[in-house]
């Protein structure tokens, strides 16, 4: 989870009416998970771990599964991908919580906390790290969502 810090945040609640407070609070919030979104919808560069080669070469091949080359040279593979990139999604909790999520099953070992090694030496970066990124955009948005409300 990343926190935002709002300055100002308990005099802006003295002059706002608490239901326009909240209305423009889960516009903003909801803003900012749209942007945490957007960056963690890219998939980093591929690599020689992506790519067919000879026998015995194992690779992954993405937005289909495992592969793998026979010993007759054809390919073999599974396809078990979940296209992850397609699958993320937001959700407004309240006026102070939003939810950036996926619904791939593999997503929390790819972009979560249980991040496998594997993955971070890939270039695949945490969810988290993904919103730190966005952190000063975050607290614009909710800077200019307030200012509508107050009329500035």
């Amino acid at each position: 989870m990343i926190d935002v810090q709002i300055e100002g945040l308990e005099e802006l609640k003295r002059r706002l009416d608490t239901k326009k407070f909240a209305a423009a609070s889960k516009v903003a919030i909801g803003k900012c998970a749209e942007e945490v979104k957007i960056i963690a919808i890219p998939y980093p560069p591929e690599g020689a771990y992506n790519r067919p080669g000879p026998y015995p070469h194992k690779w992954y091949q993405r937005h289909f599964g495992p592969r793998w080359a026979r010993v007759s040279g054809s390919p073999g593979g599974r396809n078990t991908s979940e296209q992850m990139q397609k699958v993320w999604y937001t959700q407004v909790l309240s006026s102070w919580q939003a939810k950036v999520a996926n619904k791939a099953a593999y997503a929390p070992w790819v972009k979560g906390d249980d991040q496998a090694d594997f993955h971070k030496r890939h270039g695949w970066t945490k969810l988290e790290d993904d919103a730190k990124k966005v952190a000063d955009k975050m607290t614009q948005i909710y800077k200019e969502e307030v200012d509508k409300v107050l009329g500035g």
